[in-house]
């Protein structure tokens, strides 16, 4: 046809995976947080890098403060860890 139709729309579950076992009840739980995690916020977080030089020597820090986790409270195959690190002021 001579129209733009545009993109088909995402795969999604339309009923309960309840009664499928094995490969099928993975593909199924992969589709549904796929499609939960695509509806969902972006997850939120503060990242600290801090680089030091005294007396000659190098030293390093990192650290990342989660704000609020949103898809990746259904997408469970990435994960943020927190890493405390104190709060840092130049000068």
């Amino acid at each position: 046809g001579g129209t733009e139709a545009g993109p088909p729309p995402p795969i999604h579950p339309l009923k309960s995976g309840a009664p499928l076992q094995g490969d099928e009840a993975r593909v199924y739980e992969l589709v549904t947080r796929r499609f939960l995690a695509c509806c969902a916020c972006d997850a939120l977080g503060f990242e600290t890098t801090v680089d030091i030089e005294m007396a000659g020597e190098q030293f390093s820090s990192r650290g990342l403060m989660v704000r609020e986790l949103n898809y990746l409270k259904v997408w469970k195959w990435e994960r943020w860890s927190a890493s405390k690190i104190p709060s840092y002021y130049l000068g």
